[in-house]
């Protein structure tokens, strides 16, 4: 049985994680969430849920007692290959959520911070990257997705110090985008994706593909493909309904055409 999973139902992907007991990431666990990625971008759902399978724990990220046994060539064969998955996540042309009801730390945390959105469930749960408490760093992205999030100094602050926030302060840091009670979360997921999958799918891709990429590019060059992608928006079918539907007062029926 793989340590990640992918299925699709309703055009809502999920990626799910499911190595107990604290979806622990080793090259086999990174190879099944790669694979789990490639499965998501051949399926092209609306949206893309990543989840853990395990009551209490998103993910504690590297699986110490693998590193134990592991020399330094496949350590940086695993950090490679970490980077180069977490960057497919970003990459995806769909919507990607993090549904976060459980401990979400070290490279579980970068994991998350690959995603475009995080919704995590208001529990006793800690999310950080806690990699310095074993004389490491971030080593999936969490040096630079960190502080492109919640700015050089605090991002330096919670590195430096493993600091672990809570639910709460990770919504006041801009980390998680919404925090649901535990008893509704779930529900609260579903109702969320379904309405991502039930929109303008073409728009959302435009948006994401804009923000992700134009980021990285100069002020210039980014606004020039903010353009680029919205011209392409102007032919799709979903734009004319979008329009028709606000002319004639009505709700849109989008497609994603």
């Amino acid at each position: 049985m793989p340590d990640v999973s992918f299925s699709v139902e309703d055009d809502i992907g999920r990626v799910t994680l499911e190595s107990p007991p604290v979806n622990g990431f080793t090259h086999e666990f990174m190879h099944d969430l790669h694979d789990a990625l490639e499965a998501a971008r051949d399926a092209g759902p609306a949206v893309l849920l990543v989840e853990s399978a395990i009551d209490g724990m998103f993910s504690a990220g590297g699986d110490l007692s693998w590193y134990v046994n592991a020399d330094d060539e496949t350590l940086q064969n695993f950090v490679s290959f970490m980077h180069k998955t977490f960057r497919t996540l970003e990459r995806l042309p769909m919507v990607t959520v993090a549904a976060i009801d459980g401990h979400c730390l070290a490279g579980g945390f970068e994991l998350a911070l690959a995603c475009d959105q995080r919704i995590v469930s208001d529990g006793n749960w800690q999310l950080g990257c806690t990699e310095t408490e074993i004389g490491a760093m971030p080593g999936g992205g969490g040096t630079q997705r960190l502080p492109r999030e919640v700015g050089r100094g605090t991002a330096l602050d919670m590195i430096l110090n493993a600091r672990r926030v809570p639910p709460e302060e990770a919504a006041d840091l801009g980390l998680v985008q919404r925090t649901v009670e535990p008893a509704e979360f779930q529900s609260e997921v579903q109702e969320y994706a379904e309405r991502l999958a039930n929109g303008p799918h073409r728009a959302y891709a435009a948006a994401k593909q804009a923000v992700t990429q134009g980021t990285e590019m100069s002020l210039d060059e980014g606004l020039a493909y903010e353009q680029e992608l919205e011209y392409g928006l102007f032919e799709t079918a979903d734009f004319e309904e979008g329009l028709d539907a606000f002319v004639n007062d009505r709700d849109p029926e989008f497609r994603g055409e």
